[in-house]
């Protein structure tokens, strides 16, 4: 099984709850022990002032291999966050131009 897969099944049986603390970037990284799986938060978006987009990506890794996900939802702050949903993601540099 590769570790897209594994790491599929085991997100895929937590709850919504749990799902939504990897979102809110203090996930219950224990879950993934068993797995010999290293859990790492490398980015996150979102809360007060920041308008409705919500998500955390963590970074998991075994062996040599390395599997990216990002937990989505919203922010409102009469509600705080409400998970969404998850998806395996990759980085990809861009380039922006701003004016200041």
């Amino acid at each position: 099984m590769t570790l897209k897969d594994t790491l599929k099944s085991i997100i895929d049986q937590l709850s919504d709850d749990d799902k939504e603390t990897f979102m809110d970037g203090y996930g219950p990284e224990e879950v993934f022990d068993n797995q010999l799986i290293t859990v790492k938060e490398v980015d996150s978006y979102g809360g007060e002032d920041m308008g409705s987009d919500y998500w955390s990506v963590y970074s998991f890794t075994k062996d040599n291999e390395e599997i990216f996900v990002k937990f989505y939802g919203w922010y409102a702050s009469h509600v705080v966050s409400e998970y969404r949903g998850y998806k395996f993601v990759a980085p990809k540099q861009k380039t922006i131009t701003v004016y200041e």
